[in-house]
């Protein structure tokens, strides 16, 4: 009985040292795996020094002698990945624990490692640009500060804006300080200061096309400035091309300072534009005209076969894009402008495209049309076609009209009668007639009348308007003659008989039968016979008897 207790007791010793043995192998078995052969080894490195890669790190980890059959990454942000390596973007600047967790291939022992990365911001520098245009009072600001997330204008007069960019219109022009002030995800702030004069003579101009192939043309749209407040008008643009090569390498300006210029040989030309006011005080502003056919594109384009370039409206014409980028940089092209224009020279339509496109224009209007392309590429180097008198348009429309009467003493009605010819394409829809006394009217009855109040010969013209809004204007020169009614008269009265005088005196002719007493009824018949000869001799001139 004794040795069966001694067994037991040495069993349950036994027992005791196996578990404790065991437990002493396998107790903390991550951290006993971390050592020796089967280490697993932490990589984090920060990306870059810039705001656009500052809090972004590359993370990598391996399993020394052996393998991992997953992985598990904690960023100590709230984010984890399950890969061996990889990316990961901080939300802001700290310093953070990195810890990675490893199961190995050939057991089921997990591995561990951690490290440390701070994230810091790169230094917070604030810039901005500012475009002021002058012929309105118009700023157009726009920040240039990398990491900002958010932005404080004060403009100088009291306005201010919290967007990153837009426009700010002054009431008054002066001198002015615009501030801007920057904050970054971490609170940082820089700022910015930058002052505009609104009180002086201002020389400025815009340029397009600034980059293209040989021959380039290129519109200068002036906007120098003069404080309206002061007397400072300019009264003079003198435009240098600085292009060798031209007739026209200088201009000067009194009036309507815009201007186009085509440089025809490849190079960089500097053109200025220096403007004088009233009190000769002057100012200069120039630009770069970049001219290469190496680097521009090649502004192409056809007619699509089944369309016609020339029939009656209204008609439809789509053009085919043959465009193609530079053969030496191979720079993509970016943008299509197609412009119509009309026998005057006058937009007809456009149509800007950010993309390959194939236009198709219909023409409702008569008249022959100039197609032009101008494609510019990433590098805003441009190259131009143009087509002259390329489209032609045709329309059926006209008509006459008659008057009745067209003579005549005033005040005098006229009745006029417009007749729209059969041939015409759209039925005619109204009538505006031009009397030639300064009175119009307009109609969309075929017949009108009109009272004519003054002496004179007028001109007459009728402008007929069909459904579609074609128009067509007929005239008949010195068509209504209105005359006064006195000198119709002086025209056809004949020139009276002479008239009979009678002499009455006192001898005894002049009695009645010879009475004596008598004289004074004969004069008096006398006198009386004498108007009544008179009065008759009027009437006939008068009437024609």
């Amino acid at each position: 009985m004794k040795s069966t207790r001694i067994n037991i007791v040495f069993l349950a010793l036994a027992v005791t040292a196996t578990f404790f043995i065991i437990s002493s192998l396998t107790g903390d078995m991550t951290a006993l795996a971390g050592e020796g052969t089967n280490t697993a080894t932490i990589s984090v490195t920060t990306e870059g020094s810039n705001w656009d890669n500052y809090n972004i790190i590359d993370y990598s980890s391996s399993i020394l002698g052996g393998t991992a059959s997953s992985w598990s990454w904690n960023f100590d942000d709230g984010n984890t990945a399950t890969s061996s390596s990889g990316k990961h973007t901080y939300s802001k600047a700290n310093t953070y624990k990195v810890e990675v967790s490893a199961k190995l291939s050939d057991s089921s022992t997990t591995v561990k490692n951690t490290t440390t990365v701070t994230i810091k911001e790169p230094a917070l520098v604030a810039s901005a640009k500012l475009d002021l245009d002058l012929s309105d009072e118009t700023l157009k600001y726009d920040s240039r500060t990398p990491g900002a997330v958010s932005w404080s204008w004060n403009f100088g007069d009291g306005g201010t804006s919290t967007l990153d960019n837009g426009t700010h219109v002054y009431t008054k022009p002066n001198d002015y300080t615009v501030k801007l002030t920057v904050r970054s995800p971490a609170g940082n702030t820089s700022y910015y200061s930058e002052r505009i004069d609104m009180n002086k003579l201002m020389a400025y101009f815009e340029a397009s096309p600034v980059k293209g192939g040989a021959p380039l043309t290129v519109t200068f749209d002036d906007r120098s400035y003069k404080n309206p407040d002061k007397d400072y008008y300019i009264k003079e643009w003198y435009w240098n091309f600085h292009d060798s090569g031209s007739d026209n390498n200088t201009l000067t300006k009194k009036t309507g300072a815009n201007v186009k210029h085509t440089f025809e040989k490849n190079g960089n030309y500097t053109v200025s534009l220096t403007v004088t006011d009233k009190n000769r005080n002057t100012d200069t502003y120039s630009t770069v005209i970049s001219v290469g056919d190496e680097d521009a594109p090649e502004a192409r384009f056809t007619l699509d076969d089944d369309y016609e370039k020339s029939g009656k409206s209204p008609l439809k014409v789509k053009f085919i894009d043959k465009s193609k980028p530079s053969d030496k940089t191979k720079v993509d092209l970016y943008k299509w402008e197609w412009t119509v224009y009309d026998e005057k020279g006058s937009k007809y339509k456009q149509i800007q495209k950010y993309k390959s496109y194939d236009p198709e224009f219909e023409f409702t209007d008569p008249g022959t049309y100039t197609i032009k392309l101008v494609v510019t590429d990433d590098k805003g180097f441009t190259d131009t076609e143009t087509k002259k008198d390329y489209v032609k348009v045709t329309l059926d429309l006209s008509a006459t009209f008659t008057a009745s009467p067209t003579s005549g003493h005033k005040p005098l009605d006229v009745t006029f009668t417009a007749t729209p010819a059969g041939s015409n394409d759209y039925p005619v829809s109204k009538y505006y007639w031009e009397y030639g006394d300064g009175y119009t009217d307009t109609t969309t009855s075929k017949m009108t009348t009109h009272s004519y109040k003054s002496t004179g010969t007028y001109t007459v013209k009728l402008t007929v308007t069909d459904t579609k809004s074609h128009t067509y204007t007929y005239s008949r020169s010195n068509y209504i003659t209105v005359s006064d009614i006195s000198s119709i008269t002086a025209a056809t009265t004949p020139t009276p008989a002479p008239t009979k005088t009678i002499v009455t005196t006192g001898s005894s002719g002049t009695k009645i039968f010879g009475i004596p007493g008598t004289e004074y009824f004969r004069s008096e018949m006398n006198r009386f016979y004498g108007f009544y000869e008179e009065y008759v001799n009027l009437l006939s001139g008068i009437f024609g008897m």
